[in-house]
């Protein structure tokens, strides 16, 4: 039967009377797939803008109203808060997807809606330096930053505790991008956020590892998350702080692994050998609460290095 729907630009080109015995509300008619969607266009005009050369047409800078920084920051805020009810994120809502056999598809698209808070709250960190930027534009895209961070993290482990393994590689680029977040959380000098991003990296490397059987450029991903995570352990015993990290650091593209591999993997080419367990006796591991997980320090000590 058909029915009133949205355009990605929000415009409901066949509109319908209340009183035609059709749900006249657009969203109401449309699900997961739709939303998730919109999620990713809207992704895609963030890359657009930070990396494609829209931020330097943009008349304003990023921290003033009237930028165009601040119309996709609302954007991204505002396409969760509009969510459908039946839509928003909340036990009952997932128990109902996964009945209907779309539990993945349902986490996949709050992975996704997460990801790009954090994506575009997470460009506005690197502006510290700026001349005439505001510290509260710098701490409010630092707590949403952190935020989206471990709320994918928290979506993993409900994924996992449900057995229902979001396997899109799109997801796999989210967990990356919080997993870049946790790293500089461990530098912090906040006990309490240190101890949250210790418990969130392990479990998004865990998510990282699995992926690694369905999709190969993760090989190289976690590689960089082991750099990464290297990197910063360096930092904090040079008595770098999680705010300079911020501004200095960058991380991969969704992209890049075209670059990287324009033809592809082989086998050969991430095909783990065989590997024995390295030992670290160094005070740097990061522990989680449950004793049969591994440490990341312990988890990254496994990892081959790329030939």
């Amino acid at each position: 039967m058909p029915a009133p729907t949205e355009m990605l630009d929000g415009q409901v080109p066949h509109p319908v009377s209340p009183n035609d015995g059709q749900i006249a509300d657009a969203r109401e008619n449309m699900g997961v797939a739709a939303f998730l969607i919109r999620a990713i266009a809207l992704w895609g005009r963030i890359i657009t803008y930070l990396s494609q050369g829209g931020k330097d047409l943009d008349p304003n800078p990023m921290w003033e109203d009237e930028s165009h920084y601040v119309k996709h920051l609302n954007d991204v805020v505002n396409l969760e808060a509009s969510l459908p009810l039946s839509l928003k994120y909340s036990a009952e809502n997932l128990e109902v997807h996964k009945t209907e056999n779309t539990a993945s598809q349902f986490l996949f698209m709050h992975i996704c809606l997460q990801h790009n808070i954090l994506f575009v709250s997470r460009a506005a960190m690197s502006a510290r330096k700026q001349r005439g930027v505001h510290d509260d534009f710098f701490s409010e895209a630092s707590k949403r930053t952190f935020d989206a961070a471990n709320r994918i993290s928290e979506l993993l482990r409900e994924a996992e505790q449900l057995r229902c393994f979001v396997s899109a590689p799109f997801a796999g680029y989210c967990a990356f991008s919080s997993t870049t977040v946790h790293i500089l959380g461990i530098i912090s000098r906040n006990p309490s956020m240190k101890l949250a991003a210790q418990a969130n990296l392990t479990t998004n490397v865990k998510y990282l590892h699995k992926m690694k059987k369905y999709w190969g450029m993760f090989h190289w991903m976690v590689e960089n998350v082991r750099t990464q995570y290297r990197n910063a352990l360096d930092a904090m015993r040079a008595g770098a702080n999680v705010q300079e990290r911020a501004t200095q650091s960058s991380f991969l593209q969704y992209g890049d692994w075209f670059n990287r591999y324009p033809h592809g993997l082989s086998d050969a080419e991430f095909m783990d050998p065989a590997t024995h367990k390295r030992k670290d006796s160094g005070a740097d591991g990061v522990l989680e609460a449950k004793s049969e997980l591994q440490s990341v320090e312990e988890y990254f000590s496994t990892l081959p290095t790329p030939r």
